[in-house]
């Protein structure tokens, strides 16, 4: 049988108490110590549905972890080489295995970082039973790395030659705070306002439009959430074959881009954020 299929129906079955979370993951290479084994954790996560089913069936932190990491693309190497963690950490942080005791106890920086880099909560990252009300304790526990708007445009700009960069950041401004998962990409920048309302979304807005030379646009990501309907991701210096291959590829729940420019009117704002809550 084909192998791809395979996987794909042991995760229904799976979902449908067909089989243990056990022996879903020992279906896997990844589980005998081999990497890039998950290879039907993009498909589950196309449909928001199955995703939200397939995620609240799963007890272990640790496999819950692997699959929030493969659902953003993040394998363990790719983790360890974006972060700098060590083997130990990162090994930690996505050990499958349907025994509590051998996921070790990992610090809050750690959890709290890689939560921003895959979306995620506290919760769902290191609870053994789940809901999904989103909170933002995840960058409560990173508040004490908070950086000014300056800073935060800096390291926009400056390392545009790194390949790839992701991390989260508590970005104070005048009056509020930003809630940003920040991630570059060959050259392309993508931010999350997680906390976003129509007043962040024009801080931000002009933030980027006044400081930065690119061209940037916007999306409603759907979460999973009950309680929130949409991240909200600028997207800045990507042209549009890039924007309709992040649509079809990495934002598959997604509708459409909306351009960003200072000459936007706070009603057409309006209008296009009147989903967010």
């Amino acid at each position: 049988m084909d192998k791809l299929k395979d996987l794909r129906e042991h995760v229904d079955k799976f979902i449908a108490d067909q089989i243990t979370e056990e022996e879903y993951i020992n279906k896997h290479d990844s589980a005998k110590g081999k990497e890039n084994a998950w290879y039907e954790i993009k498909d589950v996560f196309k449909i928001k549905e199955k995703w939200s089913k397939f995620v609240r069936k799963t007890c272990h932190p640790g496999n819950r972890r692997k699959f929030l990491a493969e659902s953003v693309g993040i394998t363990y190497n790719e983790l360890r080489r974006l972060t700098g963690w060590g083997n130990s950490t990162v090994g930690d942080l996505l050990r499958t295995s349907n025994l509590m005791q051998n996921t070790r106890q990992i610090g809050t920086e750690f959890l709290a970082q890689f939560g921003i880099m895959t979306r995620a909560t506290y919760k769902l990252i290191n609870l053994k039973n789940v809901d999904l009300e989103y909170d933002d304790t995840l960058f409560k526990l990173i508040e004490h790395t908070v950086i000014n708007e300056i800073e935060f445009i800096q390291i926009i700009i400056s390392p545009l030659s790194k390949k790839q960069h992701i991390s989260g950041y508590v970005v104070r401004t005048p009056n509020k705070q930003l809630h940003i998962r920040l991630e570059i990409v060959d050259g392309v920048v993508i931010i999350d306002l997680t906390n976003a309302d129509l007043d962040l979304f024009r801080v931000l807005s002009d933030l980027l439009t006044e400081n930065t030379p690119f061209n940037w646009s916007y999306l409603h990501l759907p979460t999973i959430y009950h309680n929130k309907e949409s991240f909200l991701i600028f997207v800045g210096n990507a042209n549009d074959n890039q924007m309709n291959k992040m649509l079809n590829e990495d934002f598959i729940w997604a509708d459409k881009w909306y351009p960003i420019n200072q000459a936007m009117k706070k009603s057409d704002v309006s209008k296009s954020l009147k989903d967010l809550k």
